[in-house]
């Protein structure tokens, strides 16, 4: 195996036509040389071999694009409840402290549950004319 990055790119250029997928695999032991290896191999082949391995790589960028857009906006949806909530919990100890009412904790309780609180809490107000 040669150590040196630039030393073995310029071997593996000069050599790869003449070494297997494997034999390049085994040599350099590196996953950018194995993936050189299978795309030299994979241009040496008939059009309709290469076609169908550039669908298959746009299949597999676009699923993972796919997925990065789903966990980005779970992301941004989990972000935006976070605050709703927060914002929610403020209210509700701002009412609490109003009523005179001892603050207990809300940190488990999702949104529509907060959202009742907080509508309860109003109407309290409310009735006592605050």
């Amino acid at each position: 195996m040669i150590a040196d990055p630039v030393e073995a790119w310029a071997y593996f250029f000069r050599q790869a036509d003449a070494m297997t997928t494997d034999e390049i695999q085994q040599r350099f032991n590196c996953p950018a040389f194995t993936e050189a290896a299978q795309v030299l191999d994979m241009t040496q082949r008939p059009q309709q071999h290469r076609s169908q391995y550039e669908q298959r790589l746009k299949a597999q960028r676009d699923e993972r694009a796919r997925m990065q857009y789903a966990v980005d906006q779970a992301r941004l949806e989990g972000e935006a409840l976070g605050e709703a909530r927060a914002e929610a919990r403020g209210r509700i100890s701002i009412l609490r402290k109003i009523l005179g009412g001892e603050p207990e904790s809300l940190d488990s309780l999702s949104l529509e549950q907060l959202t009742v609180i907080e509508k309860e809490l109003q109407n309290q107000l409310r009735e006592r004319g605050i």
